[in-house]
């Protein structure tokens, strides 16, 4: 199974998400937050 780390918002991720579903594909998505430099 593969794993998706996306970042919400985020237009590649959400490309790579649509064909993974197209190629019925199974995978397991994980949400991250963008960094925050102090």
């Amino acid at each position: 199974m593969l794993e998706l780390y996306r970042l919400p918002g985020c237009p590649y991720c959400a490309k790579v998400e649509t064909k993974l579903d197209e190629l019925g594909l199974e995978y397991e998505t994980h949400n991250v937050l963008p960094f925050r430099f102090l």
